[in-house]
């Protein structure tokens, strides 16, 4: 007996003409928040997202550095305040 097949699942790709490169203008962000707690989803950040949370967050030069890091586990840093 034949098992049944699923189709297989395509990436999408940006489409144009040959040579065509299309320039994102805004992050690929999600976020949700409720009663002070943000949820911010950001699948494959890039340039844009990175700057987005970096500006929405004040986030740390070695947070940024996590964010694109490929084997980043989740976790928590403290930095000493140097804002003074």
């Amino acid at each position: 007996m034949a098992r049944p097949t699923l189709p297989r699942l395509r990436r999408g790709r940006a489409r144009g003409g040959a040579g065509d490169v299309v320039e994102r203008t805004e992050p690929r962000i999600s976020e949700l928040a409720t009663e002070g707690l943000s949820w911010v989803h950001a699948e494959r950040p890039g340039a844009l997202e990175v700057a987005y949370l970096a500006d929405r967050f004040g986030f740390h030069e070695l947070d940024i550095e996590d964010v694109l890091s490929k084997r980043q586990r989740p976790k928590i840093d403290e930095y000493p305040n140097t804002s003074s």
